[in-house]
């Protein structure tokens, strides 16, 4: 509740936080140990272990994002042993840090009831994303950062106090150290949030310079840190081609999906089309033949749910503008300030979807777009409130029923999430609980590579699993895992791959479904790995999925079984 002043209670705020804190434990306890993605947290989990092992990142190992996540990793690393648990933990306190900083940035803008619509419903998109936001990812990270710096700004156009502005200027900088492009989004938001509302702050009676003294002094010291670290390395020249030059021509390239169709019609059994675009949950029910609520998943509930997931959120955004000017008049000062910088900071890093607008990378910046979605709601039931009490109620039963409906699915999936995953991995550093398919095929992969080859020894795998490196405990030769596309050279892979002579390769001739035929992405590597290698295993899941175990020959051949 508010009191007299219009401030929200600590009872209000800390009862909240309490609340939801507990329904996070309660939505993603049941699945934190479920599913394996080999291509997204293998990647974060093989480059910590490289980077314990010595190996100096951009130089050594092959990624296009920025530092933070892959030593932050490392680290958890150090303290608590190589273990994919310790970073699905560790994702769970993102989560849950994320849904707390919504409740609290939302109570600046908008009443309780609004304000707890972007965390509930950002709690429900956990399950209905799976795995998405259950693996440790940077995108996560450097957005929990940027949610905290937009905390810290309010905070500083509330108080003016330094310390507030120092946090924002640590919050920035680890936002962008995480990734790159969504620190230039937030900059930008928050810098616009600042002299936007700096006239309705403590802040008017300073120069500007002098209210973001202390954002420049703490972001710029963790900045130059990390640059030094770099420059002492002697890879700061390969972390600026391979997070800037490759980012901004070949990977782009690589990633270029826009947004799907709103109102247009959607491919017709396009497999590839509902992959990319539709809830992931949802999108297992599909594919397995299964309802959801009793509702079959047919090709019309994926239109609409994808719709859905991408328009409401685009439909909120744009109607922001106008929301904000029609309630210029009506709000006090600080309502007003903190209004216009959650609505900025969240069209500006609603941007940072693109190149790729596919579903998993929706989920990354879809919450500051669910406070601009409470915030239009809070703003249009005050509008009915004097208007209409019949429209008023109506509304409000509109805004119910949808997070009613994510409720119900968000308490559902759990336990669907838990029978398509029931059998336990079983290796060391991956105790998780996976789907008969995958356990066969991860299974008899690392057997393939421990029986092929002796501890320590490199060994390939392509095109992209490399949680396989991590579970069978063999480095890799060379400093692509190939699950960052772009700028990579299979010229190199292979001189790496003869440097170091390396026998043994697990093969899948299944490309990940947003990327081209390996053959077509890697033409040399592709003709080089089946002259000089031969097929001596079949590692095989269920139905026709398979993966080859591969051996160099002992005679090279000029045969080419393309």
């Amino acid at each position: 509740m508010r009191n007299e002043t219009g401030e929200v209670s600590r009872a209000t705020t800390f009862g909240g936080v309490a609340l939801f804190a507990l329904v996070s434990l309660a939505v993603q306890l049941p699945i934190i140990d479920r599913g394996l993605v080999s291509i997204d947290e293998g990647h974060l989990v093989a480059t910590a272990q490289r980077l314990l092992a010595g190996d100096l990142l951009y130089r050594d190992i092959h990624t296009g994002i920025f530092p933070g996540i892959y030593y932050a990793t490392a680290a958890l690393f150090e303290v608590f042993g190589t273990d994919l648990l310790v970073t699905r933990w560790t994702q769970f306190a993102v989560n849950t840090a994320t849904v707390l900083l919504l409740w609290r940035i939302g109570l600046y803008a908008m009443r309780p009831i609004f304000a707890a619509f972007a965390p509930l419903v950002f709690l429900a998109a956990i399950p209905i994303a799976f795995p998405v936001l259950t693996m440790l990812n940077y995108s996560a990270v450097s957005g929990l950062f940027g949610i905290a710096a937009l905390l810290f700004l309010l905070r500083t156009l509330e108080r003016g106090r330094p310390s507030d502005a120092l946090w924002l200027g640590v919050a920035l900088a680890a936002c962008a150290l995480t990734k790159q492009n969504f620190g230039l989004l937030v900059g930008l938001a928050i810098l616009g949030g600042f002299f936007w509302g700096r006239r309705d702050s403590p802040l008017r009676e300073r120069t500007a310079f002098g209210g973001l003294a202390p954002v420049f002094l703490a972001g710029g010291v963790i900045s130059l840190a990390a640059v030094a670290f770099f420059l002492a390395t002697g890879t700061f020249g390969h972390l600026v081609d391979s997070t800037f030059t490759a980012l901004l021509t070949t990977q782009s390239e690589s990633y270029a999906n826009p947004i799907p169709p709103i109102l247009g019609a959607h491919p017709a059994g396009d497999g590839r089309f509902l992959f990319l675009y539709m809830p992931a949950a949802l999108f297992g029910y599909m594919i397995r033949g299964e309802t959801i609520l009793g509702f079959p998943v047919s090709a019309g509930v994926a239109s609409a749910a994808i719709r859905l997931a991408y328009g409401l959120p685009l439909a909120s955004l744009l109607a922001a503008p106008v929301v904000l000017w029609w309630t210029r008049a009506s709000d006090s000062p600080a309502r007003r300030s903190a209004s216009r910088a959650i609505v900025l900071f969240a069209l500006f890093f609603f941007l940072g979807i693109f190149p790729s607008a596919v579903w998993s990378h929706l989920v990354y910046v879809l919450a500051p777009a669910l406070m601009v979605m409470g915030w239009v709601a809070d703003r249009i039931d005050a509008a009915l409130a004097s208007r209409s009490q019949f429209g008023r109620t109506a509304f409000r039963g509109i805004v119910l029923g949808f997070a009613g409906c994510l409720a119900l699915a968000a308490l559902r999936i759990p336990a669907d999430v838990q029978r398509w995953n029931p059998e336990s991995l079983g290796i060391e550093g991956a105790e998780v609980f996976v789907g008969e398919d995958q356990a066969k095929l991860h299974r008899g992969a690392t057997a393939f590579l421990e029986r092929c080859s002796r501890p320590g020894e490199a060994v390939f795998v392509a095109p992209t699993h490399p949680i396989l490196y991590v579970l069978a405990k063999r480095p890799n030769p060379t400093r692509y895992d190939l699950t960052i596309p772009g700028d990579v050279s299979g010229p190199e892979i292979i001189s790496d791959l003869e440097a170091s002579g390396t026998r043994c390769i697990v093969y899948d001739p299944k490309m990940y479904f947003e990327f081209d035929d390996f053959g077509d992405l890697f033409p040399e590597l592709s003709r080089y790995l089946h002259t000089r290698f031969e097929k001596v295993a079949a590692i095989r899941g269920t139905g026709d999925n398979e993966w080859h175990g591969l051996r160099r020959r002992l005679r090279s051949t000029k045969t080419d079984n393309r």
